[in-house]
């Protein structure tokens, strides 16, 4: 009996654990913990509804995404305090930290947009400029709200488009061009390694089926079928004269680093590096 009494006193305050941990969860969930307005001036209602389209638009993109307002970066560059500020709040996802932040710098007066790993090559800097023709729309009259709005949807839009197949990244540290690292999707690499097995079956059989013996033996008779002449005599001259000619030596090169014309031009999305080393891209424009 004591038993029983014990197991339900347990159970209930398991419940209760678990009713408590789910109310935390879901009060939480209502924070708007995506958006940092530290500057003021975004109104209670519009951090709900920016946290809200937000959400919607890292479900589709699979980015962490942030709005950042600040009207003090310590002395920092927009772009230098945005991207330590990334790095110290933990924003991004996966091991990479893929991601976008808004920032709206009213110190250095620049609207600036942070990219991190695979964003980076979704926002080139050529989209970059279209997004912040498109948000400065309502910066004139200091529509904050709209303009964040504007630069999430563009950040959808482009990612639908996809990475520009003559994507080139540009670091602005060093002055060097690169392409990104190719690499194969779980999909194509599955598909790939059934392909092998396929083409490795089908290169065994032939191999197998070719090198068959057959079991019927076979003699050839060779004195029957042979004749030897031991006559003939012949006397060949080897020539031993040597000729010499002078091979002129290849001239000209190559050399220095690579600029944008030697990879074709392309879509260039321009990197940076944190306080502490990390990559970025990104953009802004002065307001």
């Amino acid at each position: 009996m004591r038993n029983t009494r014990y197991k339900k006193v347990t159970a209930a305050v398991l419940v209760l654990i678990i009713a408590l941990a789910f109310a935390v969860t879901a009060g939480a969930s209502g924070d708007n913990e995506s958006i940092y307005d530290y500057a003021g001036v975004f109104y209670d209602s519009e951090q709900a509804d920016l946290q809200s389209r937000i959400e919607e638009a890292e479900a589709e993109t699979g980015f962490d995404m942030a709005v950042l307002t600040t009207d003090d970066t310590q002395g920092y560059s927009t772009s230098v305090y945005a991207a330590d500020f990334y790095e110290q709040n933990g924003l991004g996802r996966g091991l990479d930290k893929t991601g976008v932040m808004y920032v709206f710098d009213f110190d250095n007066r620049e609207v600036f947009i942070l990219t991190k790993s695979d964003a980076v090559g979704y926002l080139t800097d050529e989209r970059i400029n279209d997004m912040l023709d498109e948000a400065f729309v309502y910066m004139g009259d200091g529509d904050y709200y709209n303009a964040a709005l504007s630069l999430i949807g563009d950040t959808v839009r482009f990612y639908n488009e996809g990475q520009p197949e003559d994507l080139v990244y540009y670091d602005e540290d060093t002055g060097e061009y690169s392409r990104p690292k190719q690499g194969l999707t779980p999909v194509w690499a599955g598909i790939s390694a059934a392909i092998a097995v396929v083409v490795g079956l089908i290169v065994c059989a032939v191999s197998r089926r070719g090198y068959t013996v057959a079991t019927q033996q076979y003699s050839y008779d060779f004195r029957g079928n042979s004749t030897v002449d031991l006559t003939a005599r012949e006397d060949n001259h080897i020539d031993t004269r040597h000729s010499r000619r002078r091979i002129p030596r290849a001239t000209g090169g190559g050399g220095g680093r690579p600029r944008g014309g030697g990879f074709g031009g392309g879509s260039v999305s321009s990197t940076f590096h944190s306080s502490s080393g990390g990559s970025f891209g990104g953009g802004g424009r002065k307001f």
